[in-house]
């Protein structure tokens, strides 16, 4: 309740005392006339300390009330207050929801590719983490060759590998041992595709340069043993090696269009045949379409 409500409460206690007050002070009065008539003025300082008792009893009675009204004004004042706090409390939470609300709208309506005028920079190395605090994607400055490079997966683990080399990219694949199995490297002059086994060295390779393709397999020494490529005059050439990587056959195609097949080092020539004949084996065979 507000102060004004308290003020006209306390006339309305002051008017009912006032009123109470003013009739026993005229029903006092006329009685003392009436006694004073009677029984003259003996009677008249009985009749003046009565009323003065009854004065005061008034005035004690109108505090009491002026007491009551005043308790009764202060408890609906601190009701007020709390029930006013509590509606202030709710609007706000409502006002905070009502923007929450609009600004989920806004972003679920945001036009596609909105928000890359303002990307977020975030200063490397970082890494980020599982709900167990696995690694699973780290960017740093690789310490060897001091280029920047993504790991996805465990930084000394099986993970995959992406970072710029010398004029262009490359992407490595490592297994579980931090050993790298397949490698994507792609530059101006050449791009190429390795594979590893569990062997030594690369077991396939997969190259692209000026000139052409080339392919060459390797056996688990890493040592190669054949080999398609492409040569300098636009043909096709292939080769075999022994388990050492020595070559053993050559075929090709000359400039000429003569297709030829070398066996070799140079095995053929004369040997001994059936019945003591002579047999000549070639080492070179050449043909043309």
């Amino acid at each position: 309740m507000n102060r004004l409500g308290w003020d006209r409460g306390r006339m309305l206690v002051g008017a009912v005392g006032c009123t109470a007050l003013l009739g026993a002070i005229s029903a006092t009065a006329t009685a003392r006339q009436i006694t004073a008539q009677a029984s003259g003025s003996s009677d008249s300082a009985r009749d003046v300390n009565q009323l003065r008792q009854q004065v005061l009893a008034l005035e004690k009675r109108v505090d009491e009330l002026e007491k009551e009204e005043l308790e009764k004004f202060k408890a609906d004042e601190i009701e007020d207050d709390a029930r006013e706090k509590r509606t202030e409390q709710r609007l706000a939470q409502l006002e905070k929801a009502q923007d929450a609300a609009k600004n989920d709208d806004k972003a679920s309506k945001a036009p596609e590719g909105a928000g890359d005028d303002l990307p977020m920079t975030v200063r490397a190395p970082f890494v980020v983490q599982d709900d167990s605090g696995k690694t699973i994607f780290r960017v740093d400055i690789a310490p060897i060759d001091n280029r920047a490079r993504i790991m996805v997966g465990n930084p000394i683990g099986a993970r995959a590998e992406i970072g710029p080399n010398t004029d262009g990219a490359s992407v490595g694949l490592y297994d579980s041992s931090n050993t790298w199995r397949a490698a994507l490297i792609g530059r101006s002059d050449e791009s190429h595709i390795e594979l590893r086994g569990p062997g030594k060295g690369i077991a396939v390779q997969i190259k692209a340069d000026a000139i052409g393709g080339d392919l060459t397999l390797s056996n688990a020494a890493g040592l190669g043993n054949a080999r398609l490529t492409i040569g300098k005059g636009g043909s096709g050439n292939f080769t075999l090696g022994d388990s050492a990587g020595a070559i053993v056959v050559q075929a090709g195609t000359m400039g000429n269009g003569v297709g030829v097949v070398q066996a070799g080092p140079r095995m053929g020539g004369l040997v001994g045949g059936i019945g003591g004949s002579m047999v000549v084996i070639p080492y070179a065979i050449m043909g043309k379409k």
